[in-house]
């Protein structure tokens, strides 16, 4: 899916850079335009679910990390909007 592929990180590249600058964020919707395309594309379901498999791969690896901050944040709305969509820390 090469196609696919490159057009998934041309929005993960234009998401990070000028809009959020949150790799995780970026990535997600990377990963999810890539599968939304082979679905409209008519590829097979195995490669329609290989890019959802990898975001969700990532999500378990990254969930304890976020568990955590979340515990540990006062203000909630704050944690989300600096800090996981933006990837603003404070100083």
């Amino acid at each position: 899916m090469p196609v696919e592929t490159l057009i998934g990180s041309a929005v993960l590249v234009v998401l990070y850079f000028i809009i959020t600058h949150s790799i995780a964020f970026s990535s997600g919707i990377g990963f999810l335009s890539i599968s939304a395309m082979a679905y409209l594309w008519g590829r097979p379901t195995w490669l329609v679910t290989a890019p959802i498999l990898c975001l969700l791969i990532g999500i378990l690896t990254t969930l304890p990390e976020a568990v955590r901050m979340w515990a540990g944040a006062e203000d909630k709305r704050d944690l989300i909007l600096k800090r996981w969509l933006t990837d603003k820390k404070e100083r």
